[in-house]
């Protein structure tokens, strides 16, 4: 007698830039926020665990890196390893929100105040 084996189906979300930005399989379908998206694509399916949950099991690596960049595309029907190139977008961004942060920082508005403070005071002795 054939034991039965139940498959499950992989489905992916994708972003304006085709960066995959969520994996789910079986289990947690109701994470996608909908199948009828059209940003919401299934990618394969399969039997076991790797599919079952697939969003810890069914890539190599994690959907971001350590910087928070996508490390994953859907190019031509396929789910592709994205590359420092489709990355340095995101790092830009990144970067500049950062400094943006640190010149509105609190600490950065008193450094402000305080040389301007020195300035006024320099120009009145």
């Amino acid at each position: 007698m054939n034991e039965y084996k139940p498959t499950y189906r992989v489905y992916i979300k994708i972003d304006e830039n085709n960066f995959i930005t969520q994996i789910e399989g079986e289990c947690s379908l109701s994470n996608l926020g909908g199948l009828d998206q059209p940003n919401v694509i299934k990618i394969d399916e399969g039997e076991g665990e790797r599919f079952y949950h697939a969003q810890g099991r069914y890539l190599d690596k994690p959907i971001m890196d350590e910087m928070g960049a996508y490390n994953y595309k859907y190019i031509d029907n396929e789910v592709v390893e994205a590359t420092e190139a489709d990355k340095a977008p995101f790092y830009e961004a990144e970067k500049k929100a950062r400094e943006e942060a640190e010149r509105n920082s609190p600490q950065a508005q008193i450094e402000r105040l305080s040389e301007a403070l020195d300035e006024l005071i320099m120009n009145m002795v």
